[in-house]
Order: C-alpha cells, then sequence, then structure tokens
C-alpha cells in the first residue's frame, strides 16, 4: 500500500508495514484490535469487512525540519472500513535539535490521536522549544490541542493551537546585558504544515 495522510490533517503522512484487507465472512484479521466504544454490530464476529492496518509508522511534515529529514514513530491497529477509526499514542518523534518551527527549535516528544468512525474524540501534542535568544540545550514545554473545524468547501479540517508557559523563570543572554524572562510570561501558536498559515504571538 502507497504512503498516505489524512486530508484533515495535512502534511503528517502514514507508511504501511503490515495490513490485511479482508473481505471473507469466514475470519477476521488475526490481532485485530476494535477501539472501545466502536459500534459494528460485525465487531463482535467474523463477518466484518475492511482494511486493518497492523503497523504503520507516523510521520512528522517534512517543513517541521531543516534538512528534510522527518520524525518518525511505529503505531498500531488502524482500522477503514465505512469509516476510519485509530488511536495513536507516538512518542519521541522528533528531537530539538532537528526540528524546528518559525525559527525556533522544536522537538515533539508525544503524539495523541484517537479518531472513532471518523468522530475527532481526542488530540494532544507535547515536545519543547528553544528560542533562538536562549541559551543552547535549553527549552521550554509546549503543549497543542488538536481540534476539529469547518474549513468551507473544502470540509472539516484539523487544527493544531498550542500554549507555552515556562515553568520557571530563565535567562536570556545578549550582547549588552541578560534578560529574564518570567513564569507569568506566555506565547501562543498555531502550528501548520504551511508556512502561511503558521503563526506565534508572545506575552512578555
Amino acid at each position: 500500500m502507497d504512503d498516505f495522510q489524512l486530508t484533515k490533517l495535512e502534511g503528517w503522512g502514514f507508511t504501511v508495514e503490515n495490513a490485511t484487507l479482508d473481505l471473507s465472512e469466514v475470519d477476521n484479521p488475526v490481532d485485530i484490535e476494535f477501539p472501545e466504544g466502536y459500534d459494528n454490530q460485525d465487531a463482535t464476529s467474523d463477518l466484518w469487512k475492511g482494511f486493518y492496518i497492523k503497523d504503520a509508522t507516523l510521520r512528522t511534515p517534512k517543513d517541521y525540519t531543516e534538512d528534510g529529514v522527518v520524525g518518525s514513530a511505529g503505531i498500531n491497529h488502524i482500522i477503514i472500513d465505512n469509516t476510519l477509526s485509530m488511536d495513536i499514542d507516538a512518542y519521541n518523534m522528533l528531537t530539538p535539535e532537528d526540528g524546528v518551527f518559525k525559527g525556533w527549535s522544536m522537538g515533539i516528544d508525544s503524539f495523541e490521536l484517537k479518531i472513532l468512525q471518523n468522530t475527532l474524540q481526542y488530540g494532544h501534542l507535547y515536545g519543547k522549544f528553544g528560542a533562538p535568544v536562549m541559551e543552547q540545550g535549553e527549552y521550554i514545554d509546549f503543549s497543542i490541542i488538536i481540534d476539529e473545524v469547518p474549513a468551507g468547501s473544502e470540509g472539516d479540517i484539523y487544527t493544531l493551537d498550542g500554549y507555552v508557559s515556562p515553568a520557571q523563570n530563565f535567562n536570556i543572554p545578549m550582547a549588552i546585558a541578560n534578560a529574564t524572562v518570567c513564569e507569568s510570561s506566555y506565547l501562543t501558536f498555531k502550528l501548520s504544515p504551511d508556512e502561511e498559515q503558521r503563526q506565534v504571538e508572545v506575552f512578555l
């Protein structure tokens, strides 16, 4: 099967490693796992038909790195019948040394996404930012909520809106003096593979 991506989550790619196309009424694919809440009476018998991806690799958008080498993580149990269902927990996808976002270094520690029969249940992304003015190797944690919003004639899309607030004060070295960023400071951002849609707003 060729690599694919979700139309609602542009840029994030999937590479299939192990999959089964089930058109029979004899046996379901070996080791198939239906997610909690999956509403299909055939899931309790051998009558289920569809495409079951047991193992796959999730890749970050190419624009999240300067050299085009994407981050990745193994995922499991994607179900495609008349609907799409997946429950993703991916970890250590991208290191801050490799990732970049509008000139900031960016690492992705974990990516969580649950879709149940085409309906987004929840989505979160956690990672680290390093601003150009920060000391080398110093990062602040960020969190992202994945939400589904209307996009006109294109249908619904997933947005990735994030928030960053330092857990403690940190220093910014400068040529003349040092500046301190306080815990009360924060920034918001919109993470998108489309460069024109990326936004960062800082509140000091």
